[in-house]
């Protein structure tokens, strides 16, 4: 039986290297575009908050006990439920996808959650989806596109090709210049604000969990071995090292390179952390025989709940 336990500590330097991402925007001189930069704004504008996966809000949660503030119907068909984490925008709309692959806005701020938008197409079955600076919702498709929309619609569609099983519960994350990374199972790709290829690249093994960002490089984790991966968009894919074993729930960013995941939780069940700069792993807590530390781990500062 597998059961939670378990807060640890580590000591780290705190910086944000997030904004180490940057890559040329195409452009054509004969059509005026605009284009808007920088970090998307709102409580939880991607899976798990930020690139680093932290799960850190960025707003004081409510220090009483939490009651039930509205329920909302999201569909009259039976059994609909939503596919991914709901994200929080900065307008205090709350975004869901659901399990029949329709996008719905509802208004988090109002007494009832009124459904403010609904887009008429459907999307599919699709991965976790972010929002970009300028608005736009992001998301892999089953088919292999990566679709960008809005509330009034599709504004872009890109396929991807080559091989893309499993990919769509790979969560992307976006750029400050306004694009976003995404990934299949074994391609990792960097998309413009228009839906344009900048860059591509192959993995050597099938990966899992949401995709990391630190020290201006994409960062992956295979999903059986817990293999380290990392990409600078240009440049080939390179082993960085291991954890060590098969990461729980995907891993976290510890100021600006130290990952930090829960690993094994059905055998020997250990926190560890993997230095992008050294490519040493290392265990910080071992949790005692029937039970298990499971993750994504939670990271505040210096501490790592899970």
């Amino acid at each position: 039986m597998r059961r939670a336990t378990a807060v640890t500590a580590l000591a780290v330097t705190s910086i944000t290297s997030v904004a180490a991402f940057a890559w040329a925007q195409r452009m054509d001189p004969r059509r005026p575009a605009t284009v808007v930069v920088g970090m998307p704004a709102g409580a939880a504008p991607m899976a798990r908050v930020d690139p680093k996966r932290s799960a850190q809000s960025q707003s004081p949660l409510p220090a009483a006990p939490l009651k039930v503030a509205w329920r909302k119907p999201l569909s009259s068909a039976p059994n609909v439920g939503i596919e991914h984490a709901a994200l929080v925008l900065a307008d205090g709309r709350v975004m869901v996808i659901t399990t029949q692959g329709e996008a719905v806005w509802l208004d988090g701020q109002s007494q009832t959650g009124d459904e403010r938008a609904r887009i008429p197409e459907k999307l599919g079955l699709t991965g976790p989806p972010v929002v970009l600076a300028d608005g736009t919702f992001v998301v892999v498709a089953t088919n292999g596109e990566v679709v960008g929309f809005t509330s009034e619609g599709r504004k872009w569609r890109t396929p991807l090709g080559g091989e893309r099983a499993l990919g769509t519960r790979i969560a992307p994350f976006p750029l400050p210049d306004g694009g976003v990374v995404v990934a299949t199972s074994t391609e990792l790709s960097v998309l413009d604000a228009s839906g344009g290829m900048r860059a591509r690249a192959t993995l050597p093994e099938a990966i899992g969990g949401p995709l990391l960002a630190a020290r201006g490089k994409v960062v992956a984790i295979s999903a059986i071995g817990g293999v380290v991966y990392t990409w600078t968009p240009g440049r080939e894919v390179t082993r960085a090292g291991s954890l060590g074993g098969a990461v729980d729930g995907g891993a976290a960013i510890m100021g600006d390179h130290v990952i930090v995941a829960m690993v094994d939780p059905g055998t020997q069940s250990r926190v560890m952390t993997f230095d992008l700069d050294t490519g040493v792993a290392a265990p910080r807590a071992t949790a005692p025989p029937n039970q298990a530390y499971l993750g994504p781990p939670a990271i505040v500062g210096d501490v790592v709940f899970g």
